[in-house]
């Protein structure tokens, strides 16, 4: 890979992140207009509507391999929809910037169980990172729950 297109993806990879950040910040404002069942029944509606087109005009079909369709159904019971009606949920009680603080756990999450179900393999170095990743989001939190307390 030269540097040019390692440099394109992380470029694709912030704007990624960017997104992702808004979603908490779209949805702490739309949660007191609707339900947090609505809200991802509404993502999701809109973002099957501009995939739908694009699949057909890359794969010219939208049926896929029978093998592939448990898979598809876990990915989107526990990855999408639980993912996305629990972020709702919590945006009715608590900040957007709560919720994106504690997404940034995600990837510590994502290596633990890769862990202990996929039997990945940690360094000590990840193990170190994700450690100080925890312990400063909780340091975060603590002295923000304070500063409302004392405020």
């Amino acid at each position: 890979m030269t540097k040019q297109q390692e440099g394109k993806y992380y470029i694709l990879l912030l704007i990624t992140s960017l997104l992702w950040d808004g979603n908490f910040v779209a949805g702490k404002f739309l949660v007191g207009h609707t339900t947090s069942f609505v809200l991802p029944e509404m993502r999701w509606f809109v973002a099957v509507s501009c995939l739908i087109p694009l699949v057909w005009w890359k794969e010219k079909q939208l049926l896929f391999p029978k093998q592939v369709l448990f898979p598809l159904i876990w990915m989107e019971l526990t990855g999408v929809m639980l993912f996305n009606l629990l972020m709702f949920k919590a945006l009715e009680y608590t900040s957007a910037d709560n919720v994106g603080l504690l997404s940034t756990l995600n990837p510590v999450s994502i290596a633990v169980v890769s862990y202990f179900i996929g039997k990945e393999t940690l360094t000590l170095k990840q193990k170190i990172a994700m450690f100080i990743s925890f312990v400063d989001v909780m340091i975060v939190m603590v002295i923000d729950k304070h500063s409302l307390i004392f405020n």
